[in-house]
């Protein structure tokens, strides 16, 4: 093997093993789930059985359902924690965030 071509393929590995997708955490499955997108309920159930979650569908819908009473979205943030804006998607932060 010629030099060149030993760079080439440490390259090639290098950006092979950078490139695979990290697994999301169980609290960010859990919220897209309570958002509905395809296949994220399914995968909830394989992989997060055995995981305590915070950001259950019911804490989602507790916290949406403030938003929609008229709570300020930095209270919400406050009682929910940072990480409940994971719930929300960008529209309904747009259409509701005061």
């Amino acid at each position: 093997m010629t030099k060149l071509s030993l760079i080439t393929l440490t390259l090639l590995l290098a950006l092979t093993f950078s490139c695979k997708e990290e697994k999301e955490d169980c609290e960010t499955i859990s919220m897209k789930c309570y958002q509905g997108w395809p296949r994220k309920c399914n995968e909830l159930k394989k992989q997060c059985h055995n995981v305590k979650i915070k950001y259950t569908k019911e804490l989602c819908q507790k916290a949406f359902n403030d938003l929609l009473l008229g709570r300020e979205y930095k209270q919400i943030l406050n009682v929910y924690g940072e990480r409940v804006e994971g719930c929300f998607s960008d529209k309904e932060i747009k259409k509701y965030k005061k």
